[in-house]
């Protein structure tokens, strides 16, 4: 019953014709954790937001992260691969979100057969369908796991990219075919290696709810949360400001490849750790050695240089830590009451 009247949102005349009055954007993986977060920017915006997402086994695509923007989208239900007008879809919309991952980085591991399928595969139908197509610009999601660990102090966005695991190496060969369409077609493309990004729609369970949601799940199930090394740094970004940041890069001109680093902060984790209970009001960790199995796939101790990307847009948004750290605990608790 939830799919048909999803259809008939969508098919709705007086929805068209309000769509065709405004801005187009595409956007991919739309009704996952960070996409849906753009996808309400966007809309709050005045945009005609298309979304596509599969709600495919093992990520963050929900319907219910998309429920309150329903009535304002066109929501089409369907891998990328399998939706068969994608060429005519692509080609009404000026700019396009990609935000298709599967950002497990643990299961990926176990299971690179399905990270190589979600995390390449799924982005090459899009390439294909822009290639013959001038006008159309688009902003793919990566990631800081790109670099691995390098032997830098900062990494900027000429620091070679070498994983330290699967989804980073699936996520540079991605980033690759963008660059090497972008050349060959003259397709404008920005690809963000964002830092570790937290709140509203992200997974509540799980093993792979990176690190601000592990850390704030074991403290809401009363765990004793493990530090490894508190010289150890990652940048973290809050996603409603990464949809701010989103949706003010896609207005700025572009040609050809770029790649920039983004983030707000960069914290070592064990003052991540300490704001995280400090909000709550409760919580323990200790310091432990690093265990051999993630020594082999940890990122390192480099900061994470973001100076490209506040030139381009100058002031960038930046909730205060604490502030995004509580609105997240609340999306938790939230989602533990109603599951």
């Amino acid at each position: 019953m939830r799919r048909k009247h999803i259809k008939n949102i969508s098919d709705s005349s007086s929805t068209c014709k309000k769509r065709r009055m405004k801005s187009n954007v595409l956007i991919l993986g739309g009704a996952g954790f960070i996409g849906s977060n753009i996808a309400e920017w966007y809309v709050n915006a005045g945009w005609n937001v298309t979304v596509v997402d599969g709600l495919l086994e093992q990520t963050g695509g929900r319907i219910e992260n998309i429920w309150n923007i329903l009535h304002d989208i066109h929501f089409i239900q369907s891998r990328i691969e399998a939706y068969e007008p994608l060429h005519d879809l692509v080609h009404n919309n000026a700019l396009i979100i990609d935000c298709m991952a599967w950002t497990a980085h643990n299961s990926a591991l176990e299971n690179p057969l399905y990270d190589i399928e979600l995390n390449i595969l799924s982005h090459l139908p899009l390439l294909d369908a822009v290639k013959d197509k001038s006008g159309i610009k688009i902003v793919f999601l990566g990631s800081r796991g790109q670099y691995g660990s390098p032997r830098v102090e900062t990494i900027t966005e000429d620091t070679p990219m070498v994983p330290e695991d699967i989804q980073g190496i699936d996520k540079v060969a991605a980033e690759s075919y963008f660059r090497i369409y972008s050349k060959l077609y003259n397709i404008p493309v920005m690809s963000l290696r964002i830092g570790n990004c937290y709140g509203e729609n992200q997974p509540v369970n799980g093993p792979d709810i990176g690190l601000v949601g592990t850390f704030i799940r074991s403290i809401l199930d009363g765990k004793t949360i493990d530090i490894y090394d508190t010289a150890r740094k990652r940048p973290v970004i809050y996603v409603k400001d990464l949809a701010e940041i989103v949706f003010r890069l896609g207005a700025v001109p572009l040609q050809g490849f770029h790649a920039l680093n983004v983030c707000c902060w960069n914290i070592p984790i064990e003052d991540i750790m300490k704001t995280i209970t400090e909000t709550v009001g409760y919580g323990t960790y200790r310091k432990v050695d690093m265990p051999i199995h993630v020594r082999k796939t940890d990122i390192g101790y480099a900061d994470f240089d973001c100076s490209v990307l506040k030139g381009m847009l100058g002031e960038i948004p930046v909730t205060p830590l604490g502030d995004s750290f509580r609105s997240t605990v609340d999306y938790f608790i939230s989602q533990t009451v109603s599951g």
